[in-house]
């Protein structure tokens, strides 16, 4: 992971964005929107992955396992870490108010695509094709209950529960 991520040794991994678990030993790719957050910005130590798990533990040791699925995220596993993990904390220079909303796992209008992405997580890729140009990101509370954020000038305009 550190080689996928150009980290070094010494370099720390963070949480690319809010993860969404009832179990922490079987976390879904979907990130459903339910159960306990760990956040966005969290030290992590990655310490293995496949093409159906990635694992990893926060500083106190605590272990978890997202469950992956390559048909959901549509690429593979190795090029889909970079989207879960990064090498400089992703809430640096985010003001204070909108880590406090971020951490929450909330979303507002006039949030950026990039704040969005760290409270709730990369929309699946077989749900929202493009998220680099598609105004509407669709997203899940529960495996068979959806919602959208439609963005207007790369922000929040609304979202649709």
């Amino acid at each position: 992971v550190r080689q996928i991520l150009n980290a070094g040794q010494n370099d720390k991994i963070y949480l690319v964005h809010n993860i969404w678990f009832e179990r922490a030993d079987e976390i879904p790719i979907e990130n459903y929107h339910r159960g306990q957050i760990l956040p966005a910005g969290t030290e992590v130590d990655v310490n293995d992955y496949n093409s159906e798990e990635i694992l990893f533990s926060d500083k106190s040791g605590k272990k978890y396992t997202v469950a992956y699925n390559e048909q959901r995220t549509m690429t593979p596993v190795k090029t889909y870490i970079p989207e879960l993990f990064c090498k400089i904390n992703p809430l640096n220079g985010i003001d204070e108010g909108t880590v406090f909303i971020i951490k929450k796992g909330e979303v507002r209008k006039g949030m950026t695509k990039k704040e969005v992405i760290m409270s709730w997580g990369n929309p699946m890729s077989h749900r929202t094709q493009q998220k680099e140009i598609n105004n509407t990101w669709i997203y899940w509370n529960e495996e068979h209950k959806s919602k959208r954020v439609i963005f207007k000038n790369e922000k929040v305009l609304e979202v649709i529960e």
